[in-house]
């Protein structure tokens, strides 16, 4: 299906793939830089040395824990058309997350729409609507969080919300009204934009959108809106709680305040692209999010590191050996 390697492929994307890895290359060699310029080894490895790895354990159990909570409001989502287990989104999260920290232009979206389409025996499109509208929520929470951090340091201008940033979401917001309560409007402009395809094109994307707006119909409800809202909302807990409980294994006297701030911090370091598992940028955003707390560069660097360690290993462990249970054809259509 969509996951066949295609060597002859469009000027555009063959334009955007050759300077978005150089990109991704600098961007990473860069923050690795800034991350290690001025680091006194020799403190590195003393804090390296005081974790305590209890903690670190814990952490790591509590990372997978939310990948598994991710499947709870997934399965809110999918109720309208699919039936899965706990245990198959779960693995079809891990999956995707896996596919996203070693390839780019997140992937893993696209990879976890196929398995699911495939497993659940559903649209593709409304897969794809059900992850969209996962990822709207994310966004609105996100800049929430921000508002509020904004606010928590406001007295000593520590952190600020881009303009831009505001009207993207506030962007997002009006088209998840559009696509709850006016899906004909939505469908009906686009058939419009699309006037230039022929109908035999026109059609299959049409009607693959038209799925995805099937997922949208699940806001209508307000009660299982505001379920949603709470399990996102509980989503963004318990990644901070990971984060808190790396803070005790460094025993860093932190608030969870802090916790919530590397959250966002990781997030918006996500957007631009770099090395496969955000080497670098990763390490970089969390020391730039700890100096706000006047936590040593050695600490905050030594911190990044085994928090990369707690997010990344046992999804990329658990990734690597559900990958290897796929059959083949699960990703790569014969010819």
């Amino acid at each position: 299906m969509i996951f066949v390697y295609k060597k002859e492929g469009s000027g555009k994307g063959k334009r955007q793939w050759r300077w978005s890895v150089p990109l991704a290359i600098i961007i990473s060699a860069l923050t690795i830089w800034l991350s290690f310029r001025g680091i006194k080894l020799n403190q590195l490895k003393q804090a390296l040395r005081g974790v305590n790895f209890f903690w670190v354990l814990i952490a790591m159990g509590n990372s997978l824990f939310t990948v598994y909570a991710l499947g709870w409001r997934w399965r809110q989502l999918l109720n309208q058309r699919a039936s899965l287990s706990y245990g198959t989104l779960f693995r079809l999260n891990i999956l995707a997350q896996y596919a996203n920290i070693l390839a780019p232009a997140r992937m893993g979206e696209l990879l976890r729409m196929y398995l699911t389409s495939k497993e659940a025996k559903a649209e593709s499109g409304f897969i794809l609507g059900t992850i969209a509208a996962e990822k709207i929520l994310d966004v609105v929470v996100f800049v929430a969080g921000w508002f509020f951090l904004t606010s928590y340091f406001a007295w000593q201008r520590a952190l600020s919300l881009p303009f831009s940033l505001i009207m993207g979401t506030f962007g997002l917001m009006v088209l998840l009204i559009l696509f709850v309560l006016k899906p004909s409007f939505v469908l009906r402009t686009i058939d419009k934009l699309l006037f230039f395809l022929p109908e035999k094109w026109r059609k299959p994307i049409i009607d693959f959108i038209k799925s995805g707006l099937i997922a949208f119909a699940y806001f209508k409800n307000p009660a299982r809106t505001s379920l949603v809202l709470l399990l996102t909302l509980f989503l963004l807990f318990s990644q901070a709680l990971t984060n808190y409980l790396v803070f005790l294994a460094f025993d860093l006297k932190l608030s969870f305040v802090a916790a919530v701030l590397i959250i966002l911090a990781i997030q918006l370091g996500s957007v631009p692209p770099s090395a496969p598992g955000k080497i670098g940028i990763f390490e970089y955003v969390v020391i730039l999010a700890l100096t706000l707390f006047s936590v040593p560069r050695e600490q905050a660097l030594s911190y990044a590191l085994i928090l990369h360690l707690v997010a990344y290993l046992p999804k990329i462990i658990l990734g690597g050996l559900y990958t290897a249970r796929l059959p083949l054809d699960s990703l790569i259509k014969k010819r």
